[in-house]
């Protein structure tokens, strides 16, 4: 299944200007709807040198084991939302793409 061909639709006036915990449960909703796989605040373990750290990391939404989803509420998204999203990436091991 494509993903970037399945449309995903949470525009009802109640939906808007609501924390992103509320687009989080949207958006399961629409993939549970559509039959996606995806794992919901998924922890993201972090090794050091054979050592287990403390640290919660967690993935918003990861869909197919491949895209990594983390939802954000705000007007403008800034470098520390790109550090997040890299360092997400990293720890997953989910491929970052080239731009087309």
């Amino acid at each position: 299944m494509m993903l970037s061909a399945v449309p995903l639709k949470f525009t009802a006036t109640w939906v808007q200007d609501c924390l992103e915990s509320i687009y989080e449960q949207c958006l399961a909703q629409e993939f549970k709807l559509k039959g996606i796989y995806f794992e919901q605040q998924k922890v993201l373990p972090i090794e050091y040198k054979g050592v287990q750290l403390d640290g919660d990391y967690r993935i918003d939404l990861l869909v197919e084991n491949e895209i990594i989803i983390e939802i954000k509420s705000v007007n403008t998204l800034i470098g520390i939302h790109e550090a997040q999203i890299l360092t997400y990436m990293k720890l997953a091991k989910v491929q970052i793409w080239p731009a087309d």
